[in-house]
């Protein structure tokens, strides 16, 4: 993962929250906020990360399309901070949408955030988030199943549980067929061009 990147130098904030005595609160930031610049493939191992959460049901398709909102603002700067309403317009959903999408992509350890703020005065106001992904997060393992019995709706024991592959055993799988496949497309290419020589070969004879 790039280097976090704290922008918190107050640069282009009036003179009263640069000098004020108590200039942050809690988890706020004054300033740009922190960055995470990403590599072209970065970017897109997060969108792949996006995708396997969601095959995994561990976010929804409007979490993965908030993310890909996220993952085009930041490009290669890494620099996120835009409003609800920015990734409202640009994903096409509400604003309540966005926020529990957020929250769903923190929950998974992919996306995470620190809120910025400005002081006018005396008071704190918050602007936007600034928006960091952590694209070397391990996702968490798929929820277990347990199957159900034919009987009146009761469970049965551990031993009947459904346990799903984990991330890595399941695309190391995907991986294998894959290449098994295209093992199997090749004998089968070879011997239709087998076939067919042997059949202009016999024409030829005749």
């Amino acid at each position: 993962m790039g280097d976090v990147r704290p922008i918190a130098d107050f640069a282009g904030e009036p003179d009263e929250v640069r000098h004020h005595p108590r200039p942050y609160r809690g988890d706020s930031i004054f300033g740009h906020g922190p960055r995470v610049p990403l590599a072209k493939a970065q970017q897109r191992m997060v969108t792949a990360k996006l995708e396997a959460a969601r095959i995994d049901r561990l976010i929804t398709h409007g979490d993965v399309a908030i993310g890909r909102v996220l993952v085009e603002l930041g490009g290669s700067h890494g620099a996120i901070h835009p409003t609800y309403a920015t990734i409202a317009e640009r994903a096409g959903c509400c604003v309540r949408t966005v926020g529990n999408a957020l929250k769903r992509l923190r929950g998974i350890g992919l996306l995470d955030w620190a809120r910025r703020m400005v002081r006018v005065g005396q008071r704190a106001a918050q602007t936007s988030n600034a928006y960091f992904w952590k694209p070397d997060a391990q996702l968490p393992d798929p929820p277990i199943k347990a199957a159900r019995s034919k009987g009146k709706g009761c469970s049965q024991g551990p031993d009947s549980l459904s346990i799903l592959l984990s991330l890595q055993d399941r695309t190391a799988s995907l991986m294998a067929l894959a290449a098994r496949r295209a093992v199997v497309e090749a004998l089968h290419r070879q011997n239709a061009e087998a076939a067919a020589r042997g059949n202009n070969a016999t024409r030829y004879l005749r």
